[in-house]
């Protein structure tokens, strides 16, 4: 009778083993290998499976693990969420924090150069001419809630920002914005207004601000006269609210 074969032997896995005591070493240590590794989760995985296997990759537990450098926790607060939700590790965020912190230097740095030329313009009516503009972004925010989220993310360090709101400042400061129908509603305020603008129009000269002007003192008289009657008439002065020109009355932004 012949002798059947020997399936053990035949087989390439199993004719590894010479006995019964090594195949049984080599099964624990692949059940151990298995206990401690994740499977790459699919469709089918459970939240808690998914959770784990990121968390394995470098995932922090929750969007508070994320570490961020010195000076950038403001900027990337919101952003730690939305990593977290994407299942980034810890090295991708990273990644993307200096990409963000890179962006934003040159952002800043642009605008310090952009901030250097207007000086450069302005000489030394820049901080006068900065004011304007200023008041004619709180001017415009106050009257509009919508423009007034458009407007928050102003930098009027920036050239062309600088330039607009300054340009939109002095119409308002004069009064000669372009609206709808002010004359007659304006016509009981003109005597204050024109006071107003009157002082306006003296802080903006460049006697008003020169001591070495020979104007200068000429100027200042006037100015501190007008101020007085604004004062004697009630008004906190040239900055009261009552005094400054609407330019949305008549188009529905009162």
């Amino acid at each position: 009778m012949e002798n059947s074969e020997n399936p053990v032997a035949e087989d390439k896995i199993l004719g590894k083993f010479d006995d019964v005591d090594s195949l049984a070493k080599s099964y624990q240590e692949l059940q151990s290998r298995m206990g401690n590794s994740v499977r790459i989760p699919n469709s089918e995985s459970s939240s808690e499976e998914t959770a784990a296997f990121y968390q394995k990759m470098g995932m922090p537990e929750s969007p508070d693990g994320y570490t961020v450098g010195e000076g950038m926790e403001e900027m990337l607060e919101g952003f730690k969420p939305m990593a977290h939700s994407a299942h980034l590790t810890q090295r991708q965020f990273d990644h993307f924090a200096n990409a963000q912190g890179a962006a934003a230097e040159a952002a800043e740095e642009s605008l310090r150069a952009s901030e250097e030329r207007l000086k450069g313009k302005w000489g030394d009516n820049y901080e006068m001419s900065h004011g304007v503009a200023a008041g004619a972004v709180e001017a415009l925010s106050e009257h509009s809630e919508t423009l007034g989220a458009a407007l928050a993310g102003v930098d009027l360090r920036d050239e062309g920002s600088h330039e607009l709101f300054t340009t939109i400042g002095q119409l308002l400061m004069d009064g000669n914005a372009p609206t709808q129908g002010q004359g007659d509603s304006m016509a009981g305020e003109t005597d204050d207004m024109a006071l107003a603008i009157r002082v306006r129009e003296l802080m903006k000269t460049k006697a008003f601000s020169d001591i070495r002007d020979p104007e200068h003192e000429k100027t200042k008289v006037e100015y501190y006269e007008k101020i007085t009657q604004l004062v004697n008439r009630g008004y906190e002065g040239v900055s009261d609210a009552r005094l400054k020109p609407n330019p949305f009355r008549g188009v529905g932004l009162e």
